[in-house]
């Protein structure tokens, strides 16, 4: 049938459009990426996986507020998507709006206490903030549920040293390192 034909044609159209867009913001093109994305949100301004996108190419450009309005649009309208509403959370956070951003984080925890990326934010918003001991006791959370997120990992294990709590930091500098060459 031709209009089926036509549909998922369309649908192909715009998963090419969003992996092109994403490949410019890996290149560091975000304002290529920017345009692309802006074009595809107006031929489909509901589409959350474009808006998502349109998210990480406003971040890539600095445009912190457009990224926190255009993820917390998408978040909005897929509710239940915790990775969205987690990406829409760190857009609020670089914007500035840390308590939005941690409300959110717990918003997410408490649909699911096992999503560690909602409890990896908390933790980066806590450090920043200077709430050293509920920052490490929610990266703890994280890391019972899987986070792997060295660069935090780091900032937690200075935080312990900061708390005088030096075995604790051997352990997670240690856990670091593990980490990291697992990834290479």
């Amino acid at each position: 049938d031709p209009w089926s034909e036509e549909v998922h044609e369309y649908e192909r159209g715009m998963a090419t459009i969003n992996r092109r867009a994403r490949t410019l913001i890996a290149e560091g093109r975000g304002l290529e990426a920017t345009r692309l994305v802006e074009a595809a949100r107006e031929q489909e301004p509901a589409n959350g996986v474009i808006l998502r996108t349109l998210g990480a190419a406003y971040s890539a450009v600095g445009r912190t507020r457009d990224a926190r309005d255009v993820l917390r649009e998408a978040s909005q309208l897929d509710p239940a998507n915790l990775e969205l509403r987690v990406d829409a959370a760190w857009a609020s956070a670089m914007y500035g709006d840390l308590e939005e951003a941690l409300a959110e984080g717990q918003a997410v925890l408490e649909v699911d206490p096992t999503f560690h990326k909602a409890s990896t934010l908390r933790t980066r918003i806590l450090i920043d903030r200077g709430l050293q001991a509920e920052a490490v006791a929610q990266f703890a959370v994280a890391l019972e549920h899987g986070a792997q997120e060295p660069a935090v990992a780091v900032d937690v294990g200075k935080t312990l040293i900061e708390l005088g709590r030096l075995d604790e930091a051997a352990e997670m500098f240690e856990l670091v390192t593990s980490q990291i060459g697992r990834a290479h």
